[in-house]
């Protein structure tokens, strides 16, 4: 009596490929972020090495998420300037 195993199919239609991350956003650049919030890009730096805004380094370069820049907007107070 023989008794056959049945080998896993793995071929191209049987394989899904499922995304790396669920929700995709491209990653801002520090002059992109000044340009948004209005500020020099110094201050976004400033931010980053404060660790005040959630960066990622790739390289050399610093790339900031959308979500974490509308984060770091809703937990930065408006400084008001007073009127003279």
């Amino acid at each position: 009596m023989t008794t056959a195993s049945k080998a896993p199919n793995t071929s191209a239609s049987a394989v899904q490929d499922e995304p790396m991350y669920a929700a995709h956003e491209p990653l801002l650049s520090i002059e992109q972020v000044a340009a948004r919030l209005n500020v020099q890009p110094i201050s976004v730096r400033r931010a980053v090495w404060r660790g005040t805004l959630s960066a990622s380094r790739i390289g050399r370069l610093i790339r900031i998420r959308p979500s974490d820049l509308e984060t770091y907007i809703d937990r930065t107070p408006a400084k008001m300037e007073r009127a003279a």
